[in-house]
């Protein structure tokens, strides 16, 4: 009787394993196919991206004014309080 039931109990545990690996296989492979298609995304989008700058070059030299700051000319730097911490 106790046999059968440890028996069942680890049984049991198996089939719980199976499934929970299953389950992290199947995300393990979303989570690669996301990936995937975030690069691709990010490749199209910085194509779009490097085409649309070329024209928006074309059009920003001819419509500045002595006044504008370009971003290019800023002058920008991080503001730290305190000297980052060492690990």
């Amino acid at each position: 009787q106790h046999l059968e039931s440890i028996k069942k109990s680890i049984d049991e545990r198996v089939q719980l394993r199976r499934e929970y690996n299953s389950w992290v296989n199947e995300r393990k492979m979303r989570t690669t196919e996301e990936k995937v298609d975030t690069s691709k995304a990010l490749d199209a989008s910085s194509a779009d991206t490097e085409s649309s700058r070329t024209e928006s070059k074309e059009q920003d030299t001819t419509s500045r004014s002595g006044n504008d700051v370009h971003v290019d000319d800023a002058d920008i730097r991080p503001i730290y309080d305190e000297e980052p911490m060492a690990e």
